[in-house]
């Protein structure tokens, strides 16, 4: 049981990780869209 919470919590790292990655792209090319 714990094993399995275990890996659901670095899942849930990584998940939030690459959505933060995503959306820092993402405003980065907007940024870019805008000013250049």
């Amino acid at each position: 049981m714990s094993d399995f919470n275990l890996k659901n919590e670095k899942s849930n790292k990584i998940g939030r990780i690459a959505i933060v990655f995503l959306g820092f792209i993402i405003g980065f090319v907007l940024a870019e869209k805008f000013l250049f």
